[in-house]
């Protein structure tokens, strides 16, 4: 009885269910709450060449989901507020062009 016990629980963890998942707002808020944590609390060195590991991913995990986390007060007070953060995000929202891909704006 004890091994079904542990197998259930295996497979219990293993399977994702959506019915204990927290809602997107609460998973939005926290890593609002890490990136600003990251950047703005000189929790990770801002590189001059490079980026640090842990502000790689979390750019790269908020540029993928922008639209969802976009819709938090929290996120757009951190937009405001700009430097590292907006740099980092920014290079991962818009996809790199080559040089002769430039679009002129004055016509």
């Amino acid at each position: 009885m004890g091994s079904q016990q542990s197998e259930d629980v295996g497979s219990i963890q293993a399977t994702p269910n959506a019915e204990h998942a927290p809602p997107r707002c609460v998973q939005g808020s926290r890593i609002i709450d890490l990136a600003r944590y990251t950047y703005l609390d000189g929790s990770t060195p801002d590189l001059e060449t490079d980026i640090d590991g842990l502000r790689k991913l979390i750019s790269l995990y908020m540029a993928a989901n922008v639209e969802i986390i976009s819709e938090h007060t929290s996120f757009m007070e951190l937009i405001e507020g700009g430097g590292a953060f907006v740099r980092d995000l920014w290079k991962r929202v818009v996809p790199k062009k080559p040089a002769g891909d430039m679009t002129r704006l004055d016509g």
